[in-house]
């Protein structure tokens, strides 16, 4: 379930968590990461990657957003739409291009905003989690008329954007006003 980059081992990955630079900076290969599932949208796989390595997904996303010159917030980097942001992680990876999941394409207007792409099945992450994996967020869950799960017919729940109990406005709010 989780890949060895070639040459590479567990000791001293975290060190790529704290890792800061500018537009140029080489990100090093990634010496282990858990794999993409065949359905899953690149922005869980990329938040999965950050939690195997101990960090937040606005923060693995500053040396990604670094790296493409964008502000280093996930509130302003669409990784499901943007093109570098797939190629980044191709290249960070190692992975052969066919395993990275694809972006979304991000001009359809069924499309939510990536801040609203919060959506899943509880029965789908049982099943994830029962069979010994992470759960995940599937493409299809991303569209703005996909409000159930094709596979067990129930309605699809919601996860905060931030798990912080204290943050009294979620990022996502002013899109439903």
């Amino acid at each position: 379930r989780y890949r060895r980059s070639p040459g590479g081992d567990l000791a001293g990955t975290r060190r790529c968590c704290t890792r800061r630079g500018g537009p140029t900076m080489k990100l090093p290969t990634l010496p282990a990461y858990p794999q993409p599932a065949h359905d899953e949208a690149l922005s869980s796989w990329v938040e999965r990657i950050g939690l195997f390595y101990g960090c937040t997904y606005d923060h693995w996303l500053g040396p990604v957003a670094a790296q493409l010159g964008a502000p280093q917030s996930a509130t302003t980097t669409d990784v499901d739409a943007d093109p570098r942001c797939r190629d980044l992680f191709i290249e960070w990876t190692g992975l052969a291009p066919a395993l990275v999941p694809p972006i979304l394409k991000g001009a359809r207007k069924d499309l939510m905003p990536p801040l609203a792409r919060l959506a899943f099945c509880p029965a789908c992450w049982d099943e994830d989690v029962g069979a010994g994996h992470q759960p995940y967020i599937r493409r299809e869950w991303s569209q703005w008329s996909c409000v159930h799960c094709r596979r067990h017919q129930a309605f699809l729940a919601s996860r905060a954007t931030v798990v912080d109990p204290f943050r009294r406005v979620l990022a996502w709010l002013p899109l439903w006003r």
